[in-house]
């Protein structure tokens, strides 16, 4: 595998960053499918291929770009600052209305609760 024109990565069979993620996933309990993963080159793509999330920058190879749910632009041009601004907000923004949301819903059985409360 390469990971740029110039490199010529050696790695064990069954070793790759997708399998380091999986690992680590289940070690500090977090599910592998919501990492944000922003790649460029061709040893990351096992990353891509089990995360929901997965980037590839401007600059990255073509076999990366097309495995990835996304391109954004290249490293040169702010890429990673891109995703964060477009994309993590935007989730932020969704969990901050989920939380927002259940608090709102808590509330209003937590009064009904105590209406029912104060009548019987």
């Amino acid at each position: 595998m390469r990971s740029f024109s110039t490199y010529l990565d050696f790695m064990p069979f069954g070793v790759s960053k997708g399998e380091a993620l999986k690992i680590l996933s289940k070690i500090y309990n977090f599910n592998v499918e919501e990492v944000y993963v922003l790649v460029d080159s061709q040893n990351d793509i096992d990353m891509l291929k089990i995360s929901r999330n997965s980037f590839a920058m401007g600059n990255a190879q073509k076999e990366v770009k097309e495995v990835a749910s996304y391109v954004i632009p290249s490293n040169d041009e702010d890429g990673v600052a891109f995703a964060i601004e477009k994309f993590y907000l935007m989730t932020l923004i969704m969990l901050i209305f989920s939380f927002t949301f259940a608090n709102v819903y808590d509330i209003i059985n937590k009064e009904q609760r105590n209406v029912g409360f104060f009548l019987s």
